[in-house]
């Protein structure tokens, strides 16, 4: 990629005006200083950025917006300080020299060699400039810092010399480098097989393959991941139950204030600073019973100057090679270190989305409300609602839909951020003149409930229900209950196998009377016993094929609009 389009200008070597620098920081770009001397606007030679693709919302507000200094040290003219969360490194970063503003050395480039870039074979097909040395590629990159003479920018060569080239140059590659808090990291594992998903006994061993050291000399090193705290779970306090903890023997924790819910887990890690030496999920917290109680696990291996941490994970352990999140943890023993949540809260990735009730049927002039789960229960984002006929079936933000006129449509729900969707089909009948019953189910189980509404047709602003009177016609059978506040609206109870009518006798704001039933079947509550064999399902719905379809069962009766006549 080329540093800059325009090698004339002075500033054309500068980082605050570098293509570069806003391809790589995408929607956190922050312009530059010195626009009004340059009078150019920096575009991004992309259509899309570095920073959107590589790092996910909680990756990202775990890195800091720095100050970075873009000083000039080999001839060109220096540019303003910029404001980044991605930047490329200085050539004071990588300088092993000793001279006083190297710095090199601090950051592991030692020499020559350490220098070289590895290029992956993405860079190779996009025609940066490499070498080969055995089987690897290296190649040439790109350093922020301007170069020897005006229009040229320091980099380095594939070899590891530095070196610059003219800014207008296009076959350089990048290295992003970013300043993390480091107060967000719980601790860091191996980047693959460090994490089971089970619930263990003993906590399972970090095993950390090649060699290790703070300024590698090799690049057969392991490859780490971050685990980084969120508030998005929860753990109020932990305490130590069995006394001083001792390698191979039972460790007895008590625990309050735990998050809950589906995919939850309280975990245990021992550290040496933020390496992970041991972890391991230690009970499931599916239940909310789980919010206060007690774990028991084993540490293999301990030594005194180590620190065991108790914390809750949800849904968001990602995998290998992929950033994890986890709640705020209790140092259980050893001196701990200064754990800070991420803001804002992180919630895990959405894998799925259903719409319910997949299906509805609704008379026109009817309302409802389709609810939306989520997969992970804890990934929830914004919805769009949109429907297929908006003629028919309209739907407002919040997924409450008006059924207009008879016909079909298909409400669609999609994540705003994901672009995630799943829908419900609508069918709408045109309902009789008058009074309707809403009756979800023809039939009940003993002791289930549902709610049913009476309604008029067509919808009259002028002519409402005044009064309302629920009846059965045998209440050894249903109990019909009219709802406080709401007294179109009643509550009916199956209380014994048989059949009932139930009946509403409605008194409109303008005098006139209806009166409409519709018959309910109950069936008697199945004795307990092992569940047939066959398949799930059954029950009233499915002996009728309708699942949670809402069903209007008219029985006409009297439909007068005569007033004072019943």
């Amino acid at each position: 990629m080329q540093f800059n389009p325009n090698i004339g200008p002075e500033w054309a070597c500068w980082w605050s005006e570098s293509q570069i620098r806003k391809f790589l920081n995408g929607k956190e770009y922050v312009g530059s200083v010195s626009a009004d001397k340059t009078e150019i606007t920096v575009t991004n030679p992309k259509g899309y950025s570095f920073y959107d693709k590589a790092f996910s919302a909680g990756e990202g507000s775990g890195i800091i917006k720095a100050a970075v200094d873009n000083s000039s040290t080999q001839g060109a003219p220096t540019g303003p300080k910029t404001t980044d969360k991605i930047f490329l490194l200085s050539y004071a970063d990588v300088d092993d020299s000793n001279n006083a503003q190297a710095l090199g050395k601090k950051y592991g480039f030692v020499d020559i060699g350490s220098r070289e870039a590895e290029l992956t074979d993405y860079s190779v097909s996009r025609g940066v400039i490499n070498h080969t040395s055995g089987n690897k590629k290296y190649g040439i990159w790109w350093l922020r810092s301007p170069g020897n003479i005006v229009g040229s920018a320091s980099s380095v060569r594939s070899a590891g010399y530095l070196n610059a080239y003219y800014v207008d140059f296009g076959s350089a590659g990048l290295r992003p480098a970013f300043r993390l808090n480091l107060k967000n990291i719980i601790f860091t594992s191996p980047a693959a097989g460090g994490k089971d998903a089970g619930v263990v006994t003993a906590l399972q061993k970090q095993v950390y393959d090649g060699i290790y050291t703070h300024i590698p000399t090799s690049r057969d090193f392991t490859e780490h991941k971050l685990t980084l705290a969120t508030n998005t779970y929860k753990l109020t306090s932990a305490d130590l139950t069995s006394g001083a903890i001792t390698a191979g023997t039972s460790i007895d924790v008590s625990y309050s204030g735990a998050s809950t819910g589906a995919g939850y887990h309280l975990a245990a890690v021992v550290t040496s600073g933020d390496r992970a030496l041991y972890y391991g999920r230690i009970k499931s917290l599916e239940d909310d019973s789980k919010a206060n109680g007690t774990a028991t696990f084993v540490i293999p291996e301990y030594h005194d100057s180590e620190e065991v941490y108790i914390f809750v994970e949800g849904n968001n352990n990602n995998g290998d090679g992929k950033t994890d999140f986890a709640g705020v943890p209790v140092c259980l023993t050893g001196n701990g270190r200064d754990i800070k949540a991420l803001s804002p809260d992180v919630l895990p990735d959405l894998k799925s989305i259903s719409v319910a009730p997949s299906s509805l049927d609704l008379a026109a002039g009817q309302t409802a409300t389709l609810n939306v789960g989520y997969s992970p229960v804890d990934a929830k984002e914004d919805i769009g609602w949109i429907s297929s006929a908006p003629d028919i079936v309209s739907v407002d933000g919040a997924g409450k839909l008006t059924a207009h006129k008879a016909g079909t449509a298909t409400i669609t729900a999609t994540t705003v951020k994901s672009n995630i969707t799943d829908s419900c089909t609508v069918t709408v009948t045109q309902p009789f003149e008058g009074l309707n019953l809403n009756i979800p189910k023809a039939e009940l189980i003993e002791k289930d409930t549902m709610e049913i509404s009476a309604f008029l047709y067509p919808v009259d602003t002028s002519e409402t229900i005044s009064e309302i009177e629920w009846r059965v016609s045998d209440e050894k059978i249903l109990k019909a209950s009219a709802l406080a506040g709401e007294p179109a609206k009643a509550k009916i109870t199956a209380l014994a196998a048989g059949r009932a009518f139930v009946t509403a006798k409605v008194t409109t704001s303008a005098g006139t009377l209806y009166e409409k039933q519709s018959e309910i079947t109950v069936t008697a509550k199945p004795a307990p016993g092992p569940t047939p064999s066959g398949g799930s399902g059954g029950g009233c719905n499915a002996g009728l094929g309708m699942g949670i379809l809402a069903l209007l069962a008219f029985v006409p009766r009297i439909v007068r609009k005569d007033k004072n006549v019943k």
